[in-house]
């Protein structure tokens, strides 16, 4: 007692030693533990009841009617062309190299939108008429 010392290391790191180990036992047992699952029986009605019904989506699928914008667009283009190539026309402008090439390529962007329109046989008239409620 005299001579030895108060905290022998060994034993210290002996004992440090046994406790990671016991912790990692404990860590790994409590990761292998497979968890107690348990769903009610009434859960799906549960959850069911708390779903909107969705009676709006065949209301709007009603109400939605086609708005034809690109076809609009289609026609105005045309009218746009056709007042171009008029103005072209008027001013002699395609005499010039640069005129002529603007020319032929009004003539054809408005050739390829008519053969659209003809390709689709659209009926012009009734998708320009704004729609009324009651249709």
């Amino acid at each position: 007692m005299h001579g030895e010392p108060v905290n022998n290391p060994n034993e210290a790191i002996n004992l440090e030693e046994a406790l990671l180990q016991a912790l990692d036992t404990k860590i790994v047992q409590a990761l292998e533990m497979q968890p107690e699952v348990a769903i009610p029986a009434n859960f799906a009605a549960r959850v069911a009841s708390q779903v909107p019904v969705r009676r709006s989506a065949i209301r709007r699928a009603v109400l939605l009617r086609p708005t034809h914008y690109g076809l609009k667009a289609m026609v105005a283009s045309l009218v746009a062309l056709a007042v171009i190539l008029v103005a072209l026309l008027a001013n002699h402008f395609g005499h010039t190299a640069i005129g002529q090439v603007m020319e032929w390529i009004i003539y054809s962007q408005f050739l390829l939108l008519a053969v659209w329109f003809g390709v689709y046989r659209v009926n012009i008239f009734s998708a320009l008429r704004p729609h009324r409620a009651g249709k």
